[in-house]
C-alpha cells in the first residue's frame, strides 16, 4: 500500500517538479533554506495526498503550501548568509553566463520588495508558467485582479530597476518590452529562456528518494510544527497565531507580534548578581515627573540584522496599519530626530518583517530629550538588543532584567515541556487538531470564518488543550498571577511614565478575563493625578471603562462619527429605541466582510421600526479601498467612517487592535451579544418578538 501511494504521488508530481522548484527558489531567495522548504512542503503534500481531491491540481496545492510555509519560516529560521555575487548557491557553475546569473539575482532581490500578492503573481506567471486563470485559482482571486497585480508589480520593478545603474542588462531593457497581460500566451522570452537555462538545484530523483524513504503516515514533527506556527490562515481566522497566544505567552518582555502586543519568552541568561533582586529602586513619594516641553530625541543605532533595510517608527498606542515613519538603514546604521509632544513609549519594527504581514517583534523604547543609542540584533536575538539614553529607558531595561531574574527560572521548565508537547503533536486537543487542519485550506471565506469562530469558542471553553498541556497551562497561570501581583507592587511603588506604560501594556493584553482589573483601576486613579495631561490618561480611562461596560449584560457606548460625505451622526440618534446591530468592520479585514455579508438577509427580514444595523468602517490614510468595497458589497444599511482612529471607537469597544466586531444591543442599550452569528441574531430577534418586515 505504501509503495503504491509513493508511485501515484511521484507520477502526479513529475510534471510539477520544474515549475515548483523554480517557484521555491525565488520564494526562498536569500531568506530560508531551499531544501528545507521543498522537503517540508512535499512531506505535507505526500501525507495529505489522499485528501487532495483533484490530483491534476497538485501543483496548485504545492504552490499555496510553499508560500504559507515560507511566510511562517522567514522569522523563525536562522537567516542564511547573502548569495555570492558571481555564483548564487542554487546556480550551478557553467550552466549560464555570469551576466544572466546577476540579472536573475537582481530580479529576485527586487521582487522581495514588492507586496506579496504582486510578487507571487509575477513569480507564478513568469517563472512557473501558470495561466492567468490558474493564478486566479491559486490566489483565490479573479483574472482581472491578477492582471492588475502583474501590471502594478511590473511598474514597481521598472522603477526600481531604472534606479539601479547595474541593471542596464537584459532585465532592465527587456522586462517591459511588451505587456504580458494583454496576451496571455506571451511572456518575456529572454527572461524565460534564461530561467530555463538554470536547472533546478534539486533533481527529481532526489525527491523520489526522499518520498520513498518515508513510511506511510510519517509526517515529521517539523512539518506539523510549521503548519500551525504563524500560518496566515490561522492568523486570519483567530487574529493571533495559536503558538504566540499559548506557547510563548510566558514572559512579559519584548513581544513577538502578529498584529497585537502578545508577550513571548525572552530567553536571556540571568545576571550573576542583581542588587535590586528583592526590592524596587524608587519610592512612591518620589515620582518621576513628565516633561511639559516638546521632546526632541536623536535616535542613533547600529543594526546587525543583514536583511534590515529600514525601520518603522510609531507609538506603542498606534495601530501598525496607520501612519508611521520609515527610517532607512544604510550600511547597517540609522539616525533620526524624533520630535513629539510627550515622553512616552515608541516602537521600532523592521520593515521587512511588518511589510510581509506576518509576525514581528517590536523594539520598545521611550522618547526622551537627548541622544538614544541602539544596538539592534535580528528578532530571534532581540534579548541582546541594547538601548541607552535617558532615565525612562534605564528604568525600562532595569525592570525587564529584574522581572526575568525573579520569574524566568519559574517559567523556563514549563515552557520547555510545552515545546516538547508541540514537537510530539501532543499539545492541542483532538477537537482543536481537526479545526487547525481544516482551517489550513478552507473551501471559501464563509468556511474560514466559521472555523475561526469554532476555534475561538473552543479556546474560550478551555477545550483547545490536551490533558497534558492543560496541566502545564494551569501551572503557568499560577505563576502568571504571582508575576502580575509583583508587577502591581512595582507599579505602585515606582510611579513614572515607564510604569504608566506598564499599566497600559497590561490593560492592552488583559481582556475581560483579567482578575486584576480592580487593581488596575486603583493604580490608574493615582497615575491620572500625577499625569493628567499625558495621552495615556485618556487612553487608559477609555480602556477601563470598556472592560467594565462592553460585555454581555453591559451597556453600549455612544459616539459620533461621519459618513463618507462628511455628515456626522450620533449612534444613539440612529438607534432611537430600536434593537441595533453595531457592525464594526474594515475593508482590509476579510473575516469582517464575510460576517457583514451574512447579516444582509437578517437586515432585509427585520429592518424597520424595531430593528436596524449600523456599520462603521475602520480605515487608514484614505477611503479609496472603502469606497470600492461598498460599491462591491452593497450593504443595505448606513455605514459610518472611523478614519485613523480619530474617534477612538475601536478603543471604546475593547478591540483597539482588531479588524472589527459585532455587537447586538437592545432597545434600552444593554448589550445582548458580542460576536453573534447571523443565525444567533435572528433567533434573538424572534425571542424578542420582533416581527419581520412586510414586503
Amino acid at each position: 500500500m505504501n509503495q503504491q501511494k509513493q508511485t501515484l504521488f511521484m507520477e502526479a508530481y513529475a510534471s510539477c517538479h520544474d515549475p515548483f522548484i523554480r517557484y521555491c527558489s525565488a520564494l526562498a531567495y536569500n531568506k530560508i533554506e531551499l531544501e528545507d522548504l521543498v522537503q517540508d512542503v512535499l512531506v505535507t503534500a505526500y501525507e495529505q495526498f489522499e485528501n487532495i481531491r483533484k490530483k491534476d491540481r497538485l501543483l496548485h496545492y504545492l504552490i499555496r503550501a510553499a508560500r504559507n510555509r515560507a511566510i511562517s519560516t522567514w522569522r523563525r529560521s536562522k537567516q542564511r548568509e547573502g548569495l555570492q555575487e558571481a555564483h548564487p548557491s542554487w546556480c550551478r557553475p557553467g550552466t549560464t553566463s555570469p551576466e544572466v546569473i546577476l540579472d536573475i539575482q537582481l530580479l529576485y532581490q527586487l521582487m522581495t520588495k514588492l507586496p506579496d500578492e504582486q510578487k507571487d503573481a509575477i513569480l507564478l506567471f513568469e517563472i512557473s508558467g501558470f495561466s492567468m486563470k490558474e493564478i486566479a485559482e491559486i490566489q483565490r482571486s479573479t483574472v482581472g485582479a491578477v492582471k492588475t497585480r502583474i501590471s502594478r508589480g511590473r511598474s514597481s520593478l521598472r522603477k526600481m530597476i531604472e534606479e539601479k545603474p547595474e541593471s542596464k542588462s537584459l532585465l532592465g531593457l527587456l522586462l517591459f518590452l511588451r505587456d504580458p497581460i494583454s496576451d496571455e500566451g506571451f511572456r518575456s522570452q529572454r527572461i524565460n529562456d534564461s530561467l530555463q537555462k538554470l536547472p533546478p538545484k534539486i533533481e527529481q530523483e532526489e525527491i523520489a528518494k526522499m518520498i520513498n524513504a518515508l513510511p506511510d503516515g510519517a509526517m515529521t514533527n517539523k512539518a506539523w510544527f510549521s503548519r500551525i506556527n504563524f500560518t496566515p490562515l490561522v492568523v486570519g481566522a483567530i487574529g493571533l497565531a495559536i503558538l504566540v497566544m499559548v506557547l510563548f505567552n510566558f514572559l512579559p518582555g519584548a513581544p513577538l507580534t502578529t498584529g497585537t502586543d502578545t508577550s513571548v519568552s525572552v530567553e536571556s541568561p540571568q545576571p550573576d548578581n542583581l542588587a535590586l533582586a528583592n526590592g524596587f529602586p524608587n519610592s512612591v513619594d518620589n515620582p518621576l515627573p513628565a516633561s511639559s516641553e516638546p521632546v526632541k530625541a536623536l535616535l542613533k543605532g547600529v543594526v546587525l540584522d543583514p536583511d534590515a533595510e529600514g525601520l518603522y517608527l510609531l507609538k506603542v498606542t498606534q495601530d501598525t496599519r496607520g501612519e508611521k515613519v520609515r527610517i532607512p538603514v544604510v550600511n547597517g546604521a540609522f539616525e533620526y530626530e524624533l520630535v513629539t509632544d510627550h515622553e512616552e513609549a515608541f516602537q521600532l519594527i523592521y520593515t521587512h518583517e511588518l511589510d510581509m504581514a506576518g509576525a514581528w517583534r517590536p523594539i520598545v523604547f521611550f522618547a526622551e530629550p537627548g541622544e538614544i543609542d541602539f544596538v539592534l540584533q535580528e528578532s530571534q536575538r532581540a534579548d541582546e538588543n541594547k538601548i541607552e539614553g535617558g532615565e525612562l529607558n534605564r528604568l525600562w531595561t532595569e525592570f525587564q532584567t529584574l522581572f526575568e531574574t525573579k520569574f524566568y527560572g519559574q517559567y523556563a521548565p514549563i515552557q520547555a515541556k510545552m515545546r516538547e508537547l508541540f514537537q510530539n503533536d501532543e499539545y492541542s486537543s483532538d477537537s482543536m487538531k481537526v479545526l487547525l487542519q481544516a482551517v489550513r485550506d478552507p473551501k471559501d471565506e464563509k468556511e474560514r470564518t466559521d472555523l475561526g469562530r469554532k476555534i475561538t469558542a473552543l479556546r474560550d471553553e478551555g477545550l483547545h488543550l490536551s490533558p497534558k498541556a492543560k496541566v502545564l497551562d494551569d501551572q503557568r497561570k499560577i505563576i502568571d498571577q504571582k508575576a502580575l501581583d509583583w508587577r502591581y507592587d512595582y507599579i505602585s511603588n515606582n510611579p513614572s511614565i515607564m510604569s504608566y506604560y506598564l499599566l497600559y501594556q497590561d490593560l492592552k493584553r488583559s481582556g475581560e478575563n483579567n482578575g486584576n482589573i480592580g487593581e488596575m483601576a486603583v493604580a490608574f486613579e493615582e497615575f491620572k493625578k500625577l499625569y493628567p495631561e499625558h495621552p495615556y490618561t485618556n487612553i487608559i480611562r477609555e480602556m477601563i471603562f470598556s472592560f467594565k461596560a462592553i460585555k454581555v449584560g453591559g451597556v453600549y457606548e455612544d459616539f459620533i462619527a461621519p459618513d463618507l460625505q462628511g455628515v456626522e451622526h450620533q449612534l444613539s440618534d440612529l438607534k432611537k429605541g430600536k434593537i441595533l446591530v453595531l457592525d464594526l468592520w474594515a475593508s482590509w479585514c476579510r473575516p469582517c466582510l464575510q460576517k457583514s455579508r451574512e447579516l444582509i438577509p437578517v437586515y432585509r427580514d427585520y429592518n424597520g421600526p424595531d430593528f436596524t444595523v449600523v456599520g462603521v468602517a475602520r480605515e487608514f490614510k484614505n477611503t479609496e479601498r472603502l469606497e470600492k468595497t461598498l460599491t462591491r458589497e452593497q450593504y443595505p444599511w448606513m455605514n459610518l467612517l472611523e478614519l485613523d482612529d480619530q474617534n477612538e471607537i475601536w478603543l471604546k469597544y475593547k478591540i483597539p487592535f482588531s479588524g472589527g466586531g459585532i455587537f447586538l444591543i437592545d432597545r434600552e442599550g444593554e448589550i445582548l451579544a458580542i460576536e453573534p452569528t447571523a443565525e444567533e441574531v435572528r433567533k434573538i430577534l424572534e425571542d424578542q418578538g420582533i416581527p419581520k418586515t412586510k414586503r
